[in-house]
């Protein structure tokens, strides 16, 4: 299975589409609306993804904000 896809343009039509459909599974999922700002957590969930922060080091194009581990189905935030 070959986890890293390769660079794929996507418009804007198509990234809004596909973020209404995931704020819609999740609002199913919910019993109250949601509300805005939304919680990253949330989504995360109704992705099947997990999330956790730690200490990303910086490489040599600066400070890194979070990064995906695909495998693991993880979401990992810089906590500096």
């Amino acid at each position: 299975m070959k986890v890293i896809k390769p660079y794929k343009f996507l418009p804007k039509e198509e990234i809004e589409r596909r973020a209404t459909d995931v704020l819609m599974r999740v609002q199913a999922k919910r019993k109250r609306p949601l509300k805005f700002p939304l919680d990253a957590g949330y989504l995360a969930e109704a992705l099947g993804l997990d999330m956790d922060c730690g200490n990303i080091p910086p490489d040599k194009q600066g400070a890194i904000a979070a990064m995906i581990l695909p495998i693991e189905r993880k979401i990992v935030l810089n906590d500096k």
